[in-house]
Formats: structure tokens, sequence, C-alpha cells
């Protein structure tokens, strides 16, 4: 969703983020978990955006 701030991060660089500020930023614990469902939350977005579209 874009924002009047600034603009919408696509997937591959909103995983990018995760993947570089975790264990600093981020729990790694938990960014570990996220990046291991990765498959899983691409098919979640997946689904999400064609029912946006219909």
């Amino acid at each position: 969703m874009s924002r009047p701030y600034k603009d919408e991060w696509n997937t591959d660089k909103a995983f990018a983020i995760l993947e570089k500020d975790s264990g600093s930023h981020f729990d790694k614990r938990l960014v570990d978990l996220f990046i291991a469902i990765k498959p899983e939350i691409l098919e979640i977005k997946a689904y999400w955006d064609n029912k946006q579209k219909n």
C-alpha cells in the first residue's frame, strides 16, 4: 500500500531489509522463522493481490 510519505516496497526489498537488519533492528529468531516460511507468505500475498483485483 502506498503512503503519502514514501513509496511502497516490493517483496524482494522488504525481505532484504528484514535480513539485513536481522539481529540489530529486528529479532533474529523471528526473522529466521519468517524467512523459513517465505513460500507460504508469498502464496498468501498472491492470493490477496488477486482478490483485490477482482
